[in-house]
C-alpha cells in the first residue's frame, strides 16, 4: 500500500495556508485533517514534486572545471538520459485531472515551478549536447576506441591505409598483441567508466542505483576469450595483462580516426516501445549500456544531424560511432536505456569503407 503524502511538509510547498475551501472540517489542525490530506494526496502532487525534486538535482550536479582532469557526473549520457526520461515522468502529471478545484489551482502553480525548473535543466542538457560539446567529445573519443578495433580486421584494409601513420602504427601493434574481439572486450569497461560517472539519487528513476558508483567497475568479464580458455589459465592471464596496453593505445588515436570517414545513417524507430520498469530493473542489474546508442535513442544527439521520414529517425553519426555501436552489438551486449531494444540499421559508407 502506499504511504500517503506527509501533508505538514506538502502544505508549506503548495503555499496552502488554511483548511481548504472545500473541506467542512475546518475545526480541527491542518495538519490532522484527513480530509484535507485526501484531498492533496493525489499522484499529481507526486509526480511533480519529485520532479521537482530531481530536477533541481540534476541542475545542480557540477560541471567540468576548465583545466581539471575529473569527468563530473554533468554533461554525460547518463546525465542527459536523466534529464530527458524527467520530461516524461512531467508529461504523466495531467494537471486538469485532479477532481478538487482549489486543489488543481495549487497543483497548477506547482506545475509551474516544475516547468521552469525543467526548461533550466533543458537549457544545460542543449549545451551539452551541442555540436563539438562535452558530450559529442567524450562519444567520439570512445567511439573511435571502439572502432580502432575492427581496423584489424582485413575487410577495413582500405580505411587504415587512408589513416595517418600514427593509427596505423597503433593498429599493427595491437593487432600483433590481440585479436579484435579480444580488444574490444579489453576496451569495453574503459569506456563505460569514460560515460558512468554515477548519478545523484532521483526519486522518479530509482533504477540508476542499481549501477555500481562510478570507479567501482562494472559487471563485464573484461577481455574476451574463447569458450575452451579458463580464465585462470596461463592464456587468459597473458590477455588480462595486456588489456591496459592495448586500451590506452587505442584511445591514443581514437581522435584521429574520429575526423575520417562520412557520417552513417543509424536508423531508429521514431517512437520505439518504453522498456517496462522490470526490464530495465534486470537490465541494469546483469546488462552494460551501450552509452553511444543511448544518445541516440533518447532523441537528444543535437551534435548530430537527424531527420524523421515515414516513422524512423535517422541520425547522421559519425563512421566511429557506427562502428562502436556495431562493435558493442557484435559482443552481445544490451543497451540497457536505448527505448528500441532492436538491433540499429546502418544505412550509408560504413566502417568498412567511408570516403
Amino acid at each position: 500500500m502506499t504511504a500517503l503524502l506527509d501533508l505538514s511538509g506538502v502544505v508549506d510547498h503548495l503555499r496552502i495556508d488554511g483548511h481548504l475551501p472545500e473541506c467542512r472540517r475546518s475545526n480541527r489542525p491542518l495538519e490532522d485533517c484527513d480530509w484535507c490530506l485526501w484531498a492533496v494526496d493525489v499522484p499529481q502532487v507526486r509526480t511533480l514534486l519529485d520532479v521537482l525534486h530531481d530536477a533541481r538535482t540534476l541542475r545542480n550536479v557540477g560541471a567540468a572545471r576548465p583545466g581539471s582532469a575529473e569527468w563530473p557526473m554533468r554533461d554525460t549520457v547518463p546525465w542527459v538520459l536523466a534529464s530527458v526520461e524527467l520530461r516524461q515522468h512531467r508529461a504523466e502529471a495531467r494537471v486538469g485531472e485532479v477532481v478538487v478545484a482549489s486543489v488543481r489551482h495549487v497543483v497548477e502553480q506547482l506545475a509551474r515551478e516544475a516547468d521552469d525548473h525543467l526548461d533550466r535543466l533543458d537549457r544545460l542538457v542543449a549545451a551539452a549536447v551541442a555540436p563539438d560539446g562535452p558530450i559529442e567529445r567524450r562519444c567520439l573519443r570512445t567511439a573511435g576506441a571502439l572502432a580502432a578495433t575492427r581496423l584489424g580486421r582485413p575487410e577495413c584494409a582500405p580505411v587504415l591505409a587512408g589513416a595517418p601513420e600514427n593509427v596505423r602504427r597503433a593498429i599493427a601493434e595491437v593487432t600483433a598483441l590481440l585479436s579484435p574481439d579480444s580488444q574490444a572486450g579489453s576496451l569495453i569497461p574503459v569506456v563505460d567508466a569514460a560515460h558512468w560517472r554515477g548519478l545523484p539519487e532521483l526519486r522518479t528513476q530509482p533504477v540508476w542505483r542499481l549501477r555500481p558508483p562510478a570507479g567501482c567497475g562494472m559487471r563485464h568479464p573484461g577481455p574476451q576469450h574463447d569458450r575452451t580458455t579458463r580464465r585462470d589459465s596461463l592464456e587468459a592471464i597473458v590477455v588480462e595483462s595486456l588489456a591496459d596496453r592495448v586500451s590506452d593505445s587505442l584511445l591514443a588515436v581514437a581522435g584521429d580516426l574520429a575526423r575520417l570517414g562520412t557520417p552513417v545513417d543509424l536508423i531508429r524507430r521514431r517512437e520505439a516501445p518504453r522498456r517496462s520498469a522490470r526490464s530495465l530493473t534486470n537490465l541494469h542489474r546483469m546488462a552494460l549500456v551501450d552509452w553511444h546508442l543511448s544518445l541516440v535513442d533518447c532523441g537528444r544527439a543535437d551534435c548530430w544531424p537527424t531527420r524523421h521520414e515515414e516513422g524512423r529517425r535517422f541520425t547522421a553519426v559519425p563512421w566511429v560511432v557506427a562502428a562502436a555501436v556495431d562493435v558493442m552489438c557484435g559482443v552481445a551486449v544490451s543497451t540497457v536505456h536505448a527505448h528500441d531494444p532492436s538491433r540499429p540499421d546502418l544505412l550509408g559508407p560504413g566502417p568498412s569503407g567511408p570516403g
